[in-house]
């Protein structure tokens, strides 16, 4: 049996997964290994655009409480190019916040 916090993270990405989905979007992919970083989710808009989405855990429900680590943010921006150059779209990295009471903050193209 998996840990609690494995459990957790789970649970959080099919609700940022639905999150997604009431906004028009579909999860063509979860858990997706690239070379570089997993990703939790990866998403495609009506226009084609695709969006990585990273999912947190936040112990607070206020998502500028938690910090991603440079090595992470790097894993990241490393994944959503390899995406973007096997793919031909543009890609967006997202963080979804997700609280203890299911409350979802989405910080949008963070890697700017």
């Amino acid at each position: 049996m998996k840990d609690k916090r494995h459990l957790t993270g789970y649970k959080n990405e099919f609700l940022v997964g639905q999150y997604y989905l009431s906004k028009g979007y579909k999860v063509v992919a979860h858990r997706f290994k690239t070379p570089f970083a997993e990703v939790d989710l990866i998403c495609q808009h009506k226009n084609q655009e695709l969006v990585i989405v990273e999912v947190k855990s936040a112990a607070e429900p206020f998502w500028e409480s938690y910090r991603i680590g440079f090595r992470q943010k790097h894993r990241l921006k490393n994944a959503a190019i390899h995406l973007m150059e096997k793919s031909g779209r543009n890609i967006e990295v997202h963080l979804a916040f997700v609280d203890k009471d299911g409350r979802i903050d989405i910080l949008r193209d963070f890697l700017g």
